[in-house]
């Protein structure tokens, strides 16, 4: 109502991206008109989002894939189900997109069509709710990926007979 001027009128969430206003702003329009559990649970809470800059996704420091559990995003530079071959191989869980199980997001290009700019698509937006509620999520940018996924998890030594 706030952005068509009529109670009646209901922007999509396709149309978020064409407004005129920051991307911040953008991205707090989609958590209040977006899906229901991703929307803030209080006045309170929207208002700290609008006070408060937007987190940074600067890619963060991993040594291993085996065990993460991990989801991709972006234009990768090879196929999906390539990169999550590799990511299978080197031991890691893979998801489809992130959720509270999520520990790893490896982000590549952005789309120029993501929902809210540069750093705003889907599901870096939903990272970054994540990571409000306490969600310990490390981002890799598409090199760090391939390089810890060319590094076979170690297995255990043992007795050869």
């Amino acid at each position: 109502m706030l952005i068509k001027g009529d109670a009646r009128a209901r922007i999509p969430t396709r149309d978020v991206r064409a407004l005129t206003c920051t991307d911040h702003l953008k991205e707090i329009v989609y958590r209040c008109i977006g899906e229901r559990r991703k929307r803030y649970e209080s006045a309170d809470e929207m208002i700290a989002a609008l006070k408060t800059p937007p987190a940074s996704l600067r890619a963060g420091v991993l040594r291993a894939l085996k065990g993460v559990h991990l989801a991709f995003t972006g234009i990768l530079r090879t196929r999906r189900s390539e990169a999550i071959r590799a990511a299978r191989r080197a031991g890691a869980i893979v998801h489809g997109g992130p959720s509270a199980r999520t520990t790893v997001v490896v982000r590549g290009r952005p789309n120029p069509l993501q929902a809210a700019g540069r750093d705003a698509g889907l599901k870096l937006m939903e990272i970054k709710r994540l990571r409000e509620k306490g969600h310990q999520i490390t981002l890799l940018n598409e090199q760090q990926f391939w390089r810890l996924a060319a590094t076979r998890p170690r297995r255990a030594r043992g007795h050869h007979s």
